[in-house]
C-alpha cells in the first residue's frame, strides 16, 4: 500500500484535494514544522481549483454519527497507517466515492480534505472541468498563514556584515 492515510491499496489509489486554500497550503508547503518560508519559494506553487461534479458520494468522518460506526479522532492522528487504511478500504468497498476528514497538518481539525478513491494513475476524476491559477498564491492566503504561526517573507540579500574582531589581539 501507499504512503499516505488513506491510500487504497493497488491497483486502486487515492488522491487528496484540500476543500480550502489554507488546508492545500499546510498539506503541501508546511509538512515540516517551519515558522518562516521565504517568499521566493511560493513562485514555484500555484493553486488549482476543480469542480465537483454532483454524484460523487462520499463518507463525511468528521461528524457526530460515524461515532456509531466505531470511528474515533484516531482515524485521522494514528501513525498506523494500515489502521486508516483499512477504514479506506472498506468505506471504498461499501460503495463510497471519497471520504472527507481533516488534513494531517490542520492541528485545529476544522479545516477539510477530500480523499477520492479510484483506479490509480493521473488522471481526471469523474471527469472533472479544471480552471488553473497559475499566477501567485493569493496575498491573503499568505498573510492569513500568520495565524498560524508562519511567517512568509522575502529572502534577505542586502544584509549589513562586520568583521569579526580579531582573536589573537583579543586574547593579548
Amino acid at each position: 500500500m501507499g504512503g499516505a492515510r488513506f491510500d487504497l491499496a493497488a491497483p486502486n489509489g487515492s488522491s487528496y484535494w484540500a476543500l480550502r486554500a489554507q488546508a492545500a497550503f499546510l498539506e503541501t508547503i508546511v509538512r515540516r514544522p517551519v515558522t518562516v518560508i521565504p517568499l521566493e519559494l511560493l513562485d514555484r506553487f500555484h493553486l488549482t481549483t476543480a469542480h465537483l461534479p454532483d454524484d460523487v458520494v462520499a463518507a463525511n468522518l468528521p461528524v457526530k454519527r460515524a461515532r456509531s460506526f466505531g470511528l474515533t479522532t484516531e482515524i485521522y492522528t494514528t501513525t498506523d497507517r494500515q489502521a486508516s487504511r483499512r477504514w479506506a478500504e472498506a468505506l471504498h468497498a461499501a460503495g463510497f466515492d471519497a471520504l472527507i476528514a481533516p488534513p494531517g497538518h490542520d492541528v485545529t481539525a476544522r479545516l477539510r480534505a477530500l480523499v477520492i478513491f479510484g483506479p490509480a494513475g493521473e488522471r481526471p476524476p469523474f471527469g472533472w472541468r479544471w480552471t488553473f491559477d497559475t499566477g501567485p498564491l493569493p496575498a491573503g492566503l499568505i498573510d492569513a498563514m500568520t495565524a498560524w504561526g508562519i511567517r512568509c517573507i522575502p529572502i534577505p540579500f542586502d544584509l549589513a556584515t562586520t568583521t569579526p574582531p580579531d582573536r589573537a589581539s583579543a586574547d593579548e
